[in-house]
């Protein structure tokens, strides 16, 4: 079983759920890639985001935005910050750096 195996994530950006959609089709493609089967995926507008992040396992967000989700960190949740927000090739290389994927 992957690491990432029945875990939950949560993807959010600031400039609105448009770009939060297109950044769950990129980790999406990301986790179909590598066999990963995912208890929940989530896009959400960025004030939920983080009011929820606790409850999450990883959370992907803009690089400029990682300390808002402090709080989540300390509950273990592991955040994730995105220079390009839509970048499946930069999530995929973010867990690897995380040792998540295989």
């Amino acid at each position: 079983m992957a690491k990432l195996d029945n875990k939950k994530f949560l993807v959010c950006d600031p400039t609105g759920m448009g770009n939060a959609l297109m950044m769950r089709l990129s980790l999406e493609k990301v986790l179909k890639k590598h066999g990963i089967q995912p208890a929940k995926v989530l896009a959400c507008l960025f004030d939920d985001a983080k009011v929820v992040a606790p409850e999450y396992d990883v959370v992907f967000c803009g690089q400029d935005f990682v300390s808002v989700f402090d709080a989540a960190q300390k509950k273990r949740t592991l955040v994730l910050g995105l220079k390009s927000p839509a970048s499946d090739r930069e999530m995929e290389r973010l867990l690897w750096e995380a040792e998540l994927l295989n």
